[in-house]
Parts: structure tokens; sequence; C-alpha cells
């Protein structure tokens, strides 16, 4: 194959390598009218101020995964670090500085069982808005024993989802009990430290949750005789929808993280778009979840004036694997493509997509494969670029922006393929 097969003869007029630079281009708007974390290159749990935006790493490897860009989210558990506030059942909790915690602190929880022959766990009871699908996540290590027991009790359904963890043997990890669509995930931190999670869709809508956190026996029993084996926890996060988004600190009340927005508009916008062709690389990761109460996770979202009358949208549907084209010009459909992507075999979600713009002539790629082609296609005016929202300002991936990159000029075909390989 060619160079020029392999790589773009065009230099790009934008390029937005958010992974590597772990830098905004200065002519993008960015806000987040809250303060949010994220996982530096060490590891660790660390805070980005209100504005701030987050280039977020995998906690094992230490790589960068790009600007993580996320949707409104708010903790419900009123004191996420501190469980001398939650109820203690047949179990002692105190701080043990010997721990060094998920952010690089020494406030870890070290919860200790007694000799009863019961259940052994810490709980509270959290107001939450009405939702039916919550999610329970929780930084744990072992200590004694590798098990850890996950329940979300809806005392109005009388429903008990359970999830067992088990870091010996996770072939041993399941969940069961009441709910549906029911689903556990396991990431793995630096020292021993593992976040857990516990999602589940109950019967009804409810307004009071109560989150269990066992210790259980060495075989995994939640209902035993203690012998003052321990566990610790650190960060516990209960949260309407059907995944966890990244850890919310809270500390004696509920906390709202509020959505990442990014935008690039005007002249901002005009000095490197090309109104006539162009082509958009993308390069995402962990888009796995769409956005509570959308259908599509925004990509890119560039609108023109009228804004319902002049756009492109590239988006995603994570649950169904599906990408979404979408483009309008003076109120006429030019096109309408879904196409369904592969399950990305890297760790970390990766889905590259390619688009070639041009009058009567768009193409587009994953993992080089074709997924759509129109030569009758009449390209809108537009002045205005979304990054990972719509232009309403919702439908955010939750997940990461690795790079996004436009050349102003329709590549060839080979070339658009060669770059989603």
């Amino acid at each position: 194959m060619s160079i020029s097969q392999n790589f773009p003869n065009t230099r790009p007029s934008l390029n937005l390598n958010f992974a590597r630079s772990k830098t905004l281009d200065p002519r993008i708007t960015f806000s987040r009218t809250s303060a949010g974390t994220y996982v530096d290159d060490n590891g660790l749990v660390v805070t980005a101020a209100a504005d701030e935006p987050r280039f977020d790493h995998d906690p094992e490897t230490g790589e960068c995964l790009g600007l993580l860009v996320e949707e409104q989210r708010k903790n419900f558990a009123t004191y996420s670090e501190d469980f001398t506030q939650w109820t203690n059942t047949n179990t002692t909790d105190a701080i043990d500085t010997s721990i060094t915690a998920p952010d690089g602190t020494n406030t870890a929880t070290k919860i200790t069982d007694d000799s009863t022959n019961a259940a052994h766990n810490v709980k509270f009871v959290f107001t939450t808005d009405s939702s039916d699908t919550f999610t329970l996540s929780c930084f744990v290590k072992k200590g004694d024993f590798s098990y850890f027991v996950m329940v979300l009790r809806m005392a109005a359904n009388s429903e008990n989802v359970y999830a067992t963890f088990d870091f010996d043997n996770p072939s041993n990890n399941t969940t069961y009990g009441n709910g549906t669509n029911r689903s556990q995930t396991v990431t793995e931190y630096p020292n021993e430290w593992y976040r857990i999670s516990l999602t589940s869709t109950f019967g009804a809508a409810v307004t009071d949750v109560t989150p269990h956190i066992h210790l259980t026996d060495s075989s995994g029993t939640i209902s035993y005789s203690g012998s003052g084996n321990y566990n610790y926890i650190w960060g516990a996060q209960l949260e309407s929808g059907s995944f966890s988004t990244s850890y919310i600190p809270t500390s004696g009340s509920t906390f709202t993280r509020n959505p990442d927005n990014v935008s690039m508009t005007g002249d901002n916008f005009s000095d490197w778009y090309n109104q006539s062709e162009g082509s958009f690389y993308m390069n995402i990761r962990n888009i796995q979840q769409q956005p509570t109460g959308g259908a599509y996770t925004r990509l890119i979202d560039l609108r023109g004036t009228p804004t319902g009358d002049n756009y492109y949208l590239l988006a995603v549907v994570p649950n169904s694997r599906a990408i979404y084209n979408e483009m309008k010009s003076n109120g006429s459909s030019q096109f309408n493509y879904s196409a369904t992507y592969p399950v990305p075999n890297s760790p970390t979600g990766m889905v590259k997509i390619t688009v070639g713009l041009q009058q009567n002539n768009v193409i587009a790629y994953n993992f080089a494969s074709q997924f759509l082609s129109d030569t009758t296609v009449t390209l809108p005016i537009l002045n205005s670029l979304y990054i990972g929202r719509d232009a309403g300002g919702g439908s955010q991936p939750n997940g990461h922006i690795s790079q996004l990159t436009y050349y102003p000029v329709r590549l060839p075909n080979s070339t658009l393929q060669t770059l989603t390989k």
C-alpha cells in the first residue's frame, strides 16, 4: 500500500489530539459549572475545578484516554467517604491511616466484623429522585477475605438486588435477586484497590434506596459468625442511571456534577472549516452507554442558521452498537444512515470513524468498513461545532474523545478507510 493511501497528503486545519496533548485548543469554549474528578497518570482520583477540562487516564496502565465528557449526575450518598455516618450491622469501622486511598490520602475505612452469627454490613437509606434504575459503586480493597457483596434494597417495592465480587476468582462474580437489566463492573486501580458497581432496574420508580456493602466469610456467604476479619472501602456513590460515572465526592449532602460542554463557534469555527468539502477523523473510547433519557450519544454536532434547518451530526447508540449519521440542508433531509459497529476488542473500547464530505460525494468508515455512501448530497452552510454534546447541551457520551481531526479537503476513500484500521 502506498504512502498516500496510508497518510493524508493534506495537513489538517483542526487537530485535537486530546490524548496526546492533554490540552484544549484556544479556539474551544469549555464549561462545566461544578467540580469533577478524573484519574491522573499515576492512577489517582483527583479533582478538577469548575470549568477545568478533565484529561482522564486508564487507572491500571496510566495511559491518557482523552477528554472526559459526561452528562449531569448526582451522588445521593451524602457521606461518600465517612462511613461512620452509615449504619453498622455487626461491624465496626475506623479510618486506617496506614492505607493509601484511591485519591492518595490516608482516608480509607477499615470495616471489621464482630462475632455475631448474622449479616455484617454498612448501609444507609438515601432519599433519591423518582427513578427505577440505580447504580451503586464503591472503591474496595480486600483485607482478610477476597469477597464483597453489594445490595440495592428498594423497601417500597420489597425488592433486593445482589452482586457478588470475588477478587481471587472473578468467575464467581454474579448478580441475583429482584430487578431487571442487572449488571456489575470491576475496574482495577493502583494499590490493590478496585472500583465495583451494581446496576439494576426495579419494578417501579422509588424515592428512597438502601445500599448495603457486605463483608462475607471465606466462601462468600453474607450470614456467618464473624471473628474480627476486615476489608477496606472508600468513595461510595449512588446515582440514578444504568451505569456509573466518574466519582463524585460528598460530605454531608448530595452533590451534582454538572455536564461538560465543548464547542467552537463563530470565527473559531470558520477559521478551520471548509464549507465546500472536508473530512473528519474521530477516535473515541469507552462510549459504552447511551446518555440518560436520550437515544443518541453525540460525537460531533455541526449546526448552521437556523439550527433545525442546517446541520450535520455523527452519533452512536452504544447499547445497540449503532453509528448514526444525519444531515439536513435548508430544511431538506440529505441522508439519515445507521449501521452496527463491532464490539471494540481494545480494553479501552476504542472506535475509529472517518467521514468524507463533498457535494454529491459523502462516505464514512468505521473499523475499515464503509457504512455510509451518498452521491446526491447538498452540503449545508454551518457555523458551529459541538463536541460530545448536541446543540442543546445534552447527549454527552459519558466517555472519552481521544482525537478529533479535520482536513479541509475530501480525502480519498482509501485514505479514509485506512485511518480507521
